[in-house]
């Protein structure tokens, strides 16, 4: 989110469907690791109109420019040693001032403590799901996603297993089965020993036949304090997919509640596209900061999706 350099061309005189080649200077980029770099371009007005003031923003575009470095290697050597406990209900990983709890009944992330601040009040569970929007309603589809609105809150646990695969980094290994769909899961968790966990998915479907997914990602429920959200990444309105052209890439901040849209009929709302990492912090800075090794969906709520999913919301007009 930090701007380099900036500055501005000769102003372009044009008539109408005619092009010209305009050179923008550059400033040579030392590339940090890790960092992304973008050219921003905006087109202004340069003086008042009668229906626009000077300085009014006509149009942007956005580019990336194509230049990488990978991070530094993580050094897990300066962090002490991980410890594992495990009994007949939980596996218990600790490290320094973190604790971690995984249920060995439901194979599900139930409990992260840091600091003895606790960061989950519900686990971190598969999800299928969103809120209708009204063009869901209108081609049907909540009746003909169904399947998947539950899936991953009755997901069932086949298999779990314990990898110690260093001092520094514990690998739990699960395989849950979706019920409804006849499909499967995999999920692994890696706990390494600066308090990082590395989380991946793989979907497998029960069949050839099933109708599209809404979602597929995961979700889970923070204390209530948590309520200031930051994020890199499409801002700082919502968007989505197939609708974030007018959203530049970027570093946003706010409350959570902010990201609400008090649409007429309550509705999907609030989700960022192209999402590197996002934030969720109490007041006093503790939190829970997730990264994406692509860019992802991500969006926080301070309701459920069942509370914005009455009976009438599913009936169109």
């Amino acid at each position: 989110g930090e701007k380099i350099p900036e500055g501005s061309i000769p102003s372009i005189k044009l008539a109408p469907h005619q092009s010209k080649i305009v050179h923008i200077p550059v400033p040579k980029i030392f590339v940090e690791p890790g960092v992304e770099y973008f050219m921003f371009v905006q087109f202004r007005t340069k003086d008042k109109l009668p229906l626009l003031p000077e300085n009014h923003l006509v149009a942007w575009e956005q580019f990336e420019i194509p230049i990488w470095k990978d991070l530094d290697p993580l050094k897990l050597h300066n962090f002490p040693d991980l410890s594992v406990e495990e009994n007949d209900e939980n596996i218990i990983i600790r490290g320094t001032e973190f604790s971690y709890t995984m249920s060995k009944k439901s194979g599900r992330l139930s409990s992260m403590n840091y600091k003895n601040n606790p960061l989950l009040k519900e686990p971190l569970i598969p999800n299928f799901w969103r809120a209708p929007v009204d063009n869901d309603l209108g081609n049907h589809m909540p009746q003909r996603c169904k399947i998947w609105k539950n899936e991953g809150s009755l997901s069932e646990l086949r298999d779990v297993k314990t990898i110690i695969d260093s001092p520094k980094k514990v690998t739990i290994s699960t395989v849950l089965d979706l019920p409804a769909s006849g499909s499967t899961l995999k999920v692994d968790y890696s706990f390494f020993s600066n308090g990082m966990i590395k989380i991946n998915n793989h979907f497998i479907p029960g069949s050839t036949d099933l109708p599209e997914l809404p979602k597929i990602g995961m979700s889970l429920e923070m204390p209530g304090d948590y309520l200031n959200m930051s994020w890199f990444g499409r801002g700082p309105h919502e968007s989505y997919w197939d609708r974030k052209t007018g959203a530049p890439v970027g570093f946003y901040s706010g409350t959570v509640w902010e990201q609400y849209h008090p649409y007429v009929r309550p509705q999907e709302f609030g989700n960022k596209t192209d999402v590197r990492w996002m934030a969720l912090q109490n007041d006093i800075g503790f939190g829970l900061l997730v990264t994406a090794k692509q860019p992802m969906n991500m969006s926080a709520w301070q309701i459920r999706i069942s509370d914005i999913e009455n009976k009438k919301q599913n009936e169109p007009n």
